[in-house]
């Protein structure tokens, strides 16, 4: 099953998410893909962590508002999402992917086959809904009241 997680900036999508990771291991499911909390982008099977946006332009950046995403950056997150695992958790689905850039690439690949869980702004849920097809997931909304037991309910849900 795949699963998206809308939510408003600064809702706690990626804490969330980091707790639903937790939550999966410890009952022995695997995970890989990455989250990025703050400008860093995380690799969830290997914990490596690298620089994911900086107010510097980069050769080869995207740039997203007044940020820049390297190509390397790019690299990462697709090799981390692509890792064989359970779960492929990808933060997020933003205005790069809108446009068919940054990990929309990555996302149309994996979303139809694997259970991926992709955390989306509210404001690009319908458009991803759209795009990759509202049959092929469950939606959990995510708000600052529910925040904290939303990870425990996907979890049931993710193993039921």
């Amino acid at each position: 099953m795949n699963v998206i997680i809308p939510g408003s900036r600064q809702t706690g999508k990626t804490t969330a998410a980091s707790k639903l990771v937790e939550r999966l291991r410890a009952n022995g499911k695997t995970v890989a893909g990455f989250l990025c909390p703050g400008k860093n982008i995380v690799d969830l099977a290997t914990g490596e962590e690298r620089v994911f946006l900086s107010k510097e332009p980069v050769p080869g950046a995207q740039r997203t508002g007044p940020y820049y995403m390297s190509a390397e950056a790019i690299a990462f997150g697709e090799a981390a999402a692509k890792k064989q695992a359970d779960y492929v958790f990808i933060d997020e689905y933003g205005k790069l992917e809108l446009q068919e850039r940054g990990f929309y690439p990555l996302i149309k690949e994996l979303f139809p086959n694997n259970n991926c869980i992709i955390l989306v702004r509210n404001i690009n849920k319908e458009p991803f809904l759209e795009r990759f097809g509202k049959e092929n997931c469950k939606v959990f909304e995510l708000t600052k009241e529910n925040r904290d037991e939303l990870p425990q309910i996907i979890y049931k849900e993710l193993l039921h």
